[in-house]
């Protein structure tokens, strides 16, 4: 039986492991907090941020300006402060389509730059 942590069950890795390599392809997400912890020169914001800033994804330079505006690397700080402007724009009238699809590609970037600096084998 999961603990809960708010609305989220916690799992123990015994409770997740038939449930992980019972499938075709298995991968288990600790959080970025963990990997930043081993490998910070791969998975700290500002590296990831790097990656951006080479433009090694699609990410538009409106979001690499929000990132410059608040003088800060950190994604889920970007992805916060445009969930919370979108409220604000509606009620201002002003179209709050593009910061949504901005949000959720900057969640998808974060993703893809998370899984490509993750070491094939990170025990090497």
């Amino acid at each position: 039986m999961p603990n809960r942590v708010g609305n989220f069950s916690v799992y123990t890795y015994n409770e997740m492991r038939p449930k992980v390599f019972s499938l075709q392809k298995n991968h288990l997400l600790l959080g970025n907090g963990f990997s930043s912890s081993l490998f910070r020169h791969l998975f700290s914001y500002s590296a990831l941020r790097s990656q951006l800033d080479a433009n090694q994804f699609s990410i538009g330079t409106r979001i690499q300006n929000i990132f410059t505006h608040i003088r800060s690397d950190d994604f889920e700080e970007v992805i916060q402060k445009l969930t919370a402007a979108e409220p604000l724009a509606t009620e201002y009238g002003l179209a709050a389509g593009p910061m949504s699809a901005d949000c959720n590609a900057l969640k998808n970037e974060l993703i893809a730059a998370i899984g490509s600096n993750h070491p094939a084998h990170p025990w090497n």
